[in-house]
Parts: C-alpha cells; structure tokens; sequence
C-alpha cells in the first residue's frame, strides 16, 4: 500500500454512529435563514448572510468561496464553528429548526457535542492577532533564549498510539515535515507552519475539518501533496473536509459543490461556472522608468555581502550577496524553508543577527530637510545596521506581509481605514491624534494627519518649522486621498461609479478597520505600505485574501497603468515582491530581477 492510500485507512472516532445511522446528513441549514453574530439584537436588519440554504450531504466535497469584495466565507466558517446565531423568519422554517437541535440546527448527524467533532484551521498565526491585540511579530527571532519556546514541532503534534502510527508517518513524510520534527517550531517557516497547522489538525480526528485558503503560502510541490492529502482523506470521510477559497482561486479537481457568498447573500455554485483568475502582465512598455526624479534612478539602497544566519549547526542563508537599487523590481523566489522570511528580516531590522553582520548597508535618514529627495520626505544614505535605529527603518521600508496582517492591531477604539492608512508615514501600529479636531476625531481622523517634531528636523525657525509642518501635512494628505481612491472600493467594487466614487472613497476611508473583510483589510496594509513613497517596499504575498477585481486593481496601480496616470510606486524606489507564482509578480519578466534562494 502506498503512503499517499495509508493516509486514508483510519476511521475517524465518531463515524460509527454517522456511517450506520438512516441520516448521511453533514450539514443541514432550513430554508430562508439568517445568519446573525451573537449579541446582535433580534430586530437587527442587516444579518451576516441572509436568506441561506444549505445542506451537505455524505460523499460530496464543498468549498465555501468569498464573493466579489473578498467577504462572506469567515461568517460561514462561523456558524459551523457555533460563533453566530441562525433566526429562521418564518413559522415553518422555526418548527424545521427546532427539530434539527436548536444551537446547532445542523451537523445533526455528528451527534454529541459538535465543538468535538469538527476542527478549523486558519492562517493566522498568533493568537494575538486574532483577539484584535497588537503583538510584536518580530520577538520571535529572538525568542530561542526562553525555554518555554523551545518547543519543537513533534512537541505540538499530538502523540499516537502503535494502530495510527502509519498515518502519523504518512501524513508527516507527505507534507514533508519528516526533518523539521526536531526544530523548535518558532524558527519554521510561514509555509512549514501551515503544514504543520494542518497535519496536527488531521492527528486529531474531527468528523469535519474546516480549512480556510489552505493553499495561501505555499510552494508548488507543497500545494499538489496536500491537495492529493485532502482527496484521499475526503473520500473515505475521516475526516470530512471543508475548504474555503477566495474568490478567482483556481477549484481543486475534486471539489463537487460552491457555496459562493458575497454582499450577504449565499449561493450554490458549480464549480465549472467558478471562474479562475490568472494574471498576465502587459508588455513591457518601459513604464518603471517613466516616473519620479532620474537622479534617483539607480541610486543604491541595501547592500548584502557574504551574509549568513544559522541557528547552531542549521544554515538558514549562506554567502548571500544582494545589491537593491532605486527602480529596481525585484521577484524573491525560494521554496518553504529556503530563507525567504529571514533575508527580509535582516532587511527591515527585525532580525537580531543583522546588528552582528559585517557587510549589512541598509538606509538611514540623514536629513529631514534635504529637498534632493522630495521636499517631504527625509533624503538618505547607506550606513552599517548596528548604527541605525529601528524606527528609521520603519519609515523607509513599507511592509506588506502575513506577520504584518497577523499582528496588525483590530481592538484599538474605533481605528478607522484612514487613521490605519495614515500609520505608514512613521511605520508605527497606532494612529496619532495630536492636533486633531474632535469633529475629526469623531469621523476616525479623516481629513488630518499628525507630523511630529522629529520628523521635521532641527536649526530652523519656530515659522520655517510650522510651515514645514504645514507642507508635509498637505502632502500626507494628499497621498491619503490618492491611495483610498486608487485602492478602495471604488476602483475595484461593482457597485462603484463614477458619480459616486468620491463619497464611496469617503465611506471607506470612514470605516472601522477591523470591520472589513479579509481582502479589505489587507487591501488597507497595501496602502500603508505605499502611503509614505518609501525607498524600499516588501510585497511578500500581497495578495492573499483578496478577490480578482482587488487584485487587478492593485497591479493596475503599481504599474502606473491608471487612466489619470497616477503610480504607486515611481523610479525612485525599488519594489521586492514575495510570491511562489511568477504570474503574480506585477511587472513582466524584462523589468524584473529575481533572487532565488
């Protein structure tokens, strides 16, 4: 028998009673239903998902896909979860409901408690991120001086007896994780996480197994074993699976129904009739050279020399040489594992070895009022890392990443998309509200942007101060307004139109950051990101979360390919996208450079 068919041999714990009792039922939820969060009160108008009906059945494979705007699949994944309240409205569907088992008017053949029998496996990775509290992401480079996160990852895996040691050697081997089992789990990679995430999640035996963008982060080889992982265990029903999609993601061959939904509504789907998004990038036109001051072009802005990082006697990058220099486009390629988080993290300075390397030049601010630049922005040279502080890194790197998505506070009071926006100017994780009106305070800041004194600079005049402080505010203004336009709903939603793109842009801009979808919210990491016009900025896996239109809409903009002209990113500064896909890459192979580790 081969590995990949042992994988499937063993019964899950629960599945006497489902397999021989009269209902293959696995999922039952009655006609007409609305799907509510708790707490919510009984006359609210507006449900999660209104007017749903879904019923899954033994031996058919659902992927639950986010509709145009990149929402709705989290409050599905919910209620199978029991975290939202089903109100049938009508006097049949309520008796249908009763019937079911009140609480949980589904997964009615499961039996017992149903917070037993089904697991759910996300992507982010820090319990932190998921309460809405800040937490530094960075920490975990450094973290290997505790004991307590020493923790290895046969340690998080779930100890088997000799009868299901088959499936634990399968599954790890597969997933090829065999070789990792002895690390402690904090030094693996996103992708290696992941796996990981997923075989633990299998060890434990759920009836059903909820996975959500299972495939986000993955490299080619990985993705087609777990794909092959999850048929086979589907199909023997130990466990049943579950997997959401955004939408335009390509549809595993196996997958049988869609439950597509999208502005509150659900609807099943084939999956022949899901189209898939591919990205083709235009000719080269030579358009990352049109923009910005050609003094700048080719300016060099990180130099790596003969750098190298270990952890004792493992090699993580060896004798990586890397000049990065205004305009370029780079594409960081590499397997899971391979190095790709760490050669950022000397980047950005998050990483504690790059204060020891020798040959590490990374930017630092020299002048804030040097206009050779830009007249808003501080000018900079190179300098070795143990010299520059953290925080001038922050304002000339702009970070698009899981970690940042992850740690990205959502319980700050009322932060608004602008006010989340408007943090990329000084790289920090609260919005500052000096000098802030109370009427723009009451609408999240909208309007106003804080410049501290530091970031002016020093020697002038009391007035030469606050009319620079008055320029730069201007300016962070301005390139508030132009990053919600090109990347807010109105350059990607359905519903937008002209007439109305200003007062979308403005409702957005309005909105709770941590009330977004998913894709919106990482739409708003994007525009942090490219607010300030940094130097250097990170693109690594941009694009997770968000739905085709989002996405276009985004290279659009990153190639200056916009009808009004305008660029996310000019001459003067060098991009490096993160992707295991070259067709997400924005730009075309003549103006891309690639590192591949």
């Amino acid at each position: 028998m081969s590995k990949l068919n042992s994988i499937s041999i063993l019964r899950p714990r629960f599945s006497r009673g489902l397999l021989t009792g009269t209902s293959r039922q696995i999922v039952h939820i009655p006609e007409h239903s609305d799907i509510f969060a708790f707490g919510a009160a009984s006359n609210v108008k507006e449900p999660l998902v209104r007017d749903i009906s879904w019923d899954v059945n033994e031996g058919e494979a659902w992927a639950i896909v986010s509709g145009a705007g990149g929402g709705g699949k989290s409050a599905i994944f919910r209620t199978l979860l029991g975290y939202t309240r089903i109100a049938p409205p009508s006097a049949e569907s309520q008796a249908n409901w009763a019937e079911t088992g009140g609480l949980y008017p589904y997964l009615s053949s499961l039996g017992g408690d149903p917070y037993t029998r089904v697991s759910h496996v996300s992507f982010r990775q820090h319990s932190g991120g998921e309460s809405g509290a800040f937490f530094d992401y960075t920490t975990r480079y450094g973290a290997m001086r505790e004991e307590e996160d020493r923790v290895t990852l046969r340690d998080t895996l779930p100890h088997v007896e000799a009868a299901r040691q088959s499936l634990f050697d399968a599954l790890v081997e597969r997933m090829n994780l065999t070789n990792l089992l002895h690390l402690p789990i904090i030094t693996l990679s996103n992708g290696q996480t992941r796996r990981s995430r997923i075989v633990k999640a299998i060890l434990d035996q759920p009836e059903l197994l909820l996975l959500d963008e299972p495939l986000t982060g993955l490299d080619p080889p990985s993705r087609k074993s777990l794909l092959d992982i999850l048929q086979a265990l589907h199909s023997k029903s130990c466990p049943r699976i579950i997997i959401g999609l955004r939408h335009g993601e390509e549809v595993p061959s196996w997958i049988t129904h869609i439950l597509e939904v999208a502005g509150g509504h659900a609807k099943i789907q084939s999956p022949s009739f899901m189209p898939v998004h591919t990205i083709t990038p235009p000719k080269n036109t030579g358009s990352a050279s049109k923009t910005g001051p050609s003094l700048q072009r080719h300016k060099l802005l990180i130099d790596l020399k003969n750098v190298n990082v270990s952890y004792g006697d493992r090699k993580i990058l060896q004798n990586i040489n890397w000049e990065i220099r205004a305009g370029d486009r780079w594409h960081l390629q590499g397997a899971n594992g391979s190095g790709k988080t760490t050669l950022l993290a000397l980047i950005t300075g998050d990483h504690p070895q790059s204060y020891i390397q020798k040959h590490l030049q990374l930017p630092t601010i020299t002048s804030p009022q040097d206009s050779s630049f830009d007249r808003h922005r501080p000018s900079f040279s190179l300098q070795h890392r143990k010299r520059i502080p953290s925080a001038h890194l922050r304002t000339l790197i702009g970070v698009v990443s899981p970690e940042m998505y992850d740690a990205f506070p959502r319980r700050h009071p009322g932060m608004s998309v602008w006010e989340a926006v408007g943090t990329g100017f000084d790289g920090g994780f609260v919005p500052r509200t000096k000098g802030a009106s109370p009427a723009q305070l009451k609408v999240g800041g909208i309007g106003h942007v804080d410049v501290s004194d530091e970031e002016l600079g020093t020697g002038m005049s009391t007035h030469d101060i606050e009319q620079r402080r008055e320029a730069v505010k201007q300016w962070r203004v301005q390139r508030c307004w132009e990053v919600l336009e090109c990347l807010g709903p109105a350059a990607w939603s359905s519903s937008a139109s002209t007439s109305h793109d200003s007062t979308l842009t403005r409702e957005f801009a309005q909105s709770a950051f941590a009330s977004l979808s998913p894709g919106e919210q990482r739409l708003v990491l994007l525009m942090r990101a490219l607010v300030g016009q940094p130097p250097i900025v990170l693109l690594d896996e941009a694009w997770s979360g968000m739905d085709d239109a989002m996405i276009l809409a985004a290279q659009r903009y990153l190639r200056g390919e916009r009808a009004d002209g305008k660029s996310a990113v000019g001459s003067d500064q060098a991009v490096i996208a993160i992707s295991h896909w070259e067709d997400e890459v924005p730009w075309t192979a003549e103006e891309v450079k690639v590192l591949k580790l």
